[in-house]
């Protein structure tokens, strides 16, 4: 049986802020996230990098969950958990005055990426009023 290789798209679901409560966040998307900051922590665990977060984080990566280098398969993942929650996404924006962004990372050497993003995911996405961000990584 061959090995499934790892995915080299890298799309992470951020929420981010100053007033951000990673609790607050994970319990109201119901989802658990890959990782988080509070404002000011540290982001290593390593003694000698002393380095902190400019401002709250809560991310949620796709490449462990999705095994796939099309696009649109990360975006979905992410949107079908998403649909599931009962509290809008516009109150964590409004309330808390926190800010939702995908971020799409695609190697710069990536020539086996499907990198179209559908015009009914990008009507969603606008409807939930989420940024999107490209870094080539």
């Amino acid at each position: 049986m061959a090995r499934r290789k790892k995915p080299i798209v890298d799309i992470c679901f951020r929420v981010w802020g100053d007033n951000l409560v990673p609790e607050k966040v994970t319990n109201i998307l119901n989802i658990k996230p890959t990782e988080t900051f509070i404002k000011g922590e540290r982001v290593s665990k390593n003694p000698r990098i002393k380095a902190l977060s400019k401002t709250g984080k809560w991310f949620l990566k796709t490449n462990k969950h999705v095994n796939s280098n099309i696009v649109n398969d990360h975006i979905e993942f992410i949107l079908s958990l998403l649909r599931k929650i009962r509290k809008p996404l516009h109150k964590l924006k409004m309330v808390d005055h926190l800010s939702i962004t995908f971020i799409i990372g695609i190697p710069e050497n990536a020539d086996s990426v499907e990198f179209d993003l559908s015009p009914v995911l990008l009507k969603e996405i606008a409807q939930k009023n989420i940024m999107l961000s490209y870094d080539i990584i």
